[in-house]
């Protein structure tokens, strides 16, 4: 049994609340159309996979979001490993505090910051998905221009 809202035109689902042969109950928000009404075509017909519908929906994780980590972990080992080694020097006035700090003091704070924002896009990007996949595009460009830039003005290679 389910009960849908469409928005303007019919085309975008804005949310699907079902109740599965189960009981439980399930909100689809919007940006997950495709998702959204494929599932609901299911449970009308009775399909028993709606389950594997509904988990890839509540953990899925962007490409954007998942390249932004990478960056910043391969950012976050070459630092440790060029400044460790005495061939860097690390760019970042605030990072550098950290740096002095100790080693795993810096890849706390470090991956503690991506991980925060990472985890703000991801939850925004169920309300404005294409927001978020440009800002992401975006922060990755920066990141990786301020990287290259920092890292040439001041170590030498």
């Amino acid at each position: 049994m389910c009960a849908k809202s469409i928005a303007s035109g019919g085309r975008r689902v804005k949310s699907v609340i079902c109740t599965g042969s189960s009981g439980t109950l399930i909100e689809y928000l919007q940006g997950e159309t495709h998702r959204a009404a494929k599932a609901l075509e299911r449970e009308e017909s009775g399909d028993p996979d709606l389950r594997s519908d509904v988990s890839s929906m509540k953990f899925s994780i962007s490409r954007e979001s998942l390249a932004l980590v990478a960056i910043c972990v391969v950012d976050t080992f070459l630092t440790v490993v060029l400044v460790g080694s005495g061939l860097a020097s690390e760019a970042n006035p605030l990072m550098a505090r950290c740096l002095d700090q100790g080693f795993f003091f810096f890849c706390v704070v470090k991956l503690a910051a991506v991980a925060l924002a990472v985890v703000a896009a991801e939850s925004y990007r169920r309300r404005n998905p294409l927001f978020v996949r440009r800002a992401l595009q975006m922060t990755i460009t920066a990141y990786i221009g301020i990287y290259l830039t920092l890292f040439l003005a001041v170590n030498t290679v």
